[in-house]
């Protein structure tokens, strides 16, 4: 879309909307076509993981799971990675394939970073700073935040944690409520959030799960509010 093309072994151009499989054909890029307006530019990447692109919480077998890759198809994106960002360090641009936070998106962070000096920040921060939250939050009791899944993940500086721990610095009461969970309580609770609530009461489908959202939530909702008012008898 920038105006950068790939090319494989045959010299012949790597379309569009290939797919992460293809990453590995790649044999040339050129970047005679690169936007001229990107010389102009400063691009501010707003990123919540500090993931490299490759290793071992590199891009594909930290988030490849969580986007439905198989062991077999996280290993093809690696490698893949691997080999294109190698490609692009070849071609004379920075490489960043260990670059902390360049992993963010399935590595668009990292090409945003090689191509067009892109420039991480933290995108917590970022939000926070156009939003006031904190001068939200001092007026506010309690804290109720979620996320699809809260995984370790969560604490390396995602939103809800963010949240949480602004939050806990004035005193208040920090809740989630969640698709999933997949790390311990401890770990959240170390990091700033007091309850943590799954929003599924029983083990269900995914889709199952999707198409009963709403309800679930809902009913997740005023199980956190008989909590709290046992909180507040105590």
């Amino acid at each position: 879309a920038l105006g950068v093309q790939c090319f494989d072994q045959d010299d012949q151009l790597i379309p569009d909307g290939a797919g992460g499989a293809t990453l590995a054909q790649v044999k040339r890029i050129n970047v005679d076509g690169l936007d001229p307006r990107l010389s102009g530019c400063t691009i501010t990447i707003a990123c919540d993981v500090d993931n490299p692109i490759v290793g071992s919480d590199g891009s594909a077998e930290m988030f490849g799971p969580q986007k439905g890759a198989s062991p077999e198809q996280v290993i093809e994106l690696a490698n893949g990675l691997d080999h294109f960002f190698g490609i692009l360090a070849d071609t004379g641009f920075e490489d960043v394939r260990h670059t902390p936070g360049a992993g963010a998106a399935g590595s668009i962070a990292g090409a945003l970073m090689s191509c067009c000096n892109g420039e991480i920040a933290g995108g917590f921060e970022l939000w926070q700073e156009h939003s006031h939250f904190e001068d939200l939050v001092k007026k506010a009791d309690i804290l109720i935040t979620g996320e699809g899944r809260m995984d370790e993940q969560t604490v390396h500086g995602k939103g809800p944690m963010g949240a949480a721990q602004i939050a806990k610095r004035h005193g208040m009461v920090t809740t989630a409520l969640v698709g999933g969970l997949t790390c311990s309580d401890q770990l959240l609770h170390d990091h700033g959030l007091d309850l943590v609530i799954p929003i599924a009461p029983y083990p269900m489908p995914l889709e199952t799960a999707i198409e009963q959202a709403e309800q679930l939530l809902q009913q997740s909702a005023i199980r956190l509010a008989y909590a709290l008012q046992l909180s507040e008898k105590s």
